[in-house]
């Protein structure tokens, strides 16, 4: 499933859980930190792991404090991407 904001992905998410969820730290209104802490206290989806997109190497505390279970720092090759996504998919 592909969403555009966090709203989006929170809506598609009351439908189904996802086995790993990618977001933007930036990401549309309520933030790609909003997203994954709203998910670490809701019960179905608190164990779904979160890998977060972060602008800066300093904000890995906000990613912790937020319930990533990883964070990479943009620019991020696709590559990289996808194979942190796999690992904590698993």
């Amino acid at each position: 499933m592909l969403a555009m904001d966090s709203r989006h992905a929170w809506k598609a998410m009351s439908e189904t859980s996802p086995n790993v969820v990618v977001v933007d730290i930036q990401t549309g209104s309520a933030g790609g930190y909003g997203l994954a802490r709203d998910m670490s206290m809701n019960d179905r989806l608190r164990d779904v792991p979160i890998l977060l997109l972060l602008e800066r190497v300093q904000d890995g505390w906000l990613a912790r404090q937020g319930g990533a279970t990883r964070w990479l720092t943009k620019p991020v090759e696709a590559a990289a991407l996808a194979l942190e996504a796999l690992a904590i998919a698993r």
